[in-house]
């Protein structure tokens, strides 16, 4: 089922630095395209973005494609209608939870800001929050931050799973 480490060593394709010298290997001879994917450089992006004059500026966070994949999934609905069955994504939701995982301050999960708000659900604070322009201010930041130019790349993401 896997291949050897050895065997995919064996297998890179061998490319030369400026110098002549290998450059998939180091002086010790390990493969540094290979290892650079089993010990990756982990850097959480955040950036601190203005989405209103009524607020300091909120800080927000990138998350992984697995994270996003689970928000997708939570928000996807199965509809049975007529003997038929459908899937429909829910891109409000979509958005509230997205938001959710991104926004590190302020923190929507303090129960705190969600009393100010009147909700239990942490979830729509930032739609109670923020006007409409705010709102898709916001979700446009996080989107960018995390590497798509707007909600419909999501959603054709989303069609894909």
């Amino acid at each position: 089922m896997f291949k050897d480490k050895d065997k995919v060593n064996g297998n890179v394709e061998q490319s030369t630095n400026e110098n002549g010298a290998n450059a998939n290997n180091d002086a010790s001879g390990t493969n540094n395209r290979l290892d650079g994917f089993l010990n990756p450089k982990h850097v959480e992006q955040t950036k601190e973005v203005i989405v209103s004059d009524k607020y300091p500026a909120f800080v927000i966070k990138t998350i992984t494609q697995k994270e996003n994949n689970a928000i997708i999934k939570s928000c996807i609905r199965t509809i049975k209608e007529d003997g038929s069955t459908y899937d429909l994504f829910d891109k409000p939701a979509y958005q509230a939870k997205l938001l959710l995982a991104c926004v590190v301050d302020p923190d929507c999960t303090l129960e705190v800001i969600c009393k100010k708000y009147g909700t239990n659900d942490p979830a729509e604070v930032l739609s109670i929050m923020l006007n409409m322009g705010e709102y898709a201010n916001l979700v446009k930041k996080v989107m960018e931050l995390n590497g798509f130019k707007t909600i419909e790349d999501i959603t054709k993401a989303a069609k894909n799973l």
